[in-house]
């Protein structure tokens, strides 16, 4: 939450409120869902081996929200009603049973190739913004083309609703390179709260 919500905070969404979730599972994945809820596994974080790599997925999922993409595709899937539902009710037990369903459903694979590169091109810049390396999710997005080889189930559920290619990581690092390196964040804070979720 206290990295989550500094990253919000850089979103013309961060005077909302914005929760972060840990979901138990080993696999890599994460996921957005309207009304500033975010999903992340405890396998991604375990995988993470720096504290900018967590930023920079959670800036993605980040940009998702801040663009509406998650809402415009829960109102054409479920429509309004459930939509306001959440968004007001704010019931963490509810967004989970949403996401199971959306999930289940294939409804959050559906984000358009543009939708992913404009919250990849957010997510960087949010990044940056919170004080973050913004090379971090094309750093995390390398090492997950690299475990897809060694150990696939890990990382399925992730390649299904992020699709990655070389070419979409070369184009978050171009994006990164518009901006300052800031070298290698990490904190004896974030290894002992990633080595908790092994």
């Amino acid at each position: 939450n206290q990295v989550g919500r500094r990253i919000a905070a850089q979103t013309p969404m961060g005077n909302m409120p914005w929760d972060f979730f840990i979901v138990d599972d080993p696999s890599v994945n994460a996921f957005n869902l309207p009304g500033g809820l975010v999903y992340v596994n405890r396998g991604l974080i375990s995988e993470a081996d720096s504290l900018d790599q967590l930023p920079g997925v959670l800036a993605h999922e980040i940009g998702h929200g801040a663009a509406r993409h998650g809402t415009q595709l829960m109102t054409r899937s479920y429509g309004y009603n459930l939509l306001a539902g959440l968004l007001l009710g704010r019931n963490p037990s509810q967004g989970q049973q949403i996401l199971a369903q959306l999930v289940g459903t294939g409804v959050l694979t559906n984000y358009s190739r543009n939708a992913e590169l404009e919250a990849d091109n957010l997510g960087v810049d949010y990044a940056y913004r919170a004080g973050y390396n913004p090379r971090g999710s094309a750093d995390f997005f390398r090492q997950l083309l690299q475990m897809r080889q060694r150990r696939p189930t890990k990382v399925e559920q992730f390649f299904s609703t992020h699709p990655l290619s070389e070419q979409r990581i070369d184009r978050v690092e171009s994006a990164a390179a518009r901006y300052g390196n800031r070298g290698t964040h990490d904190t004896r804070d974030f290894q002992r709260f990633r080595s908790r979720l092994n």
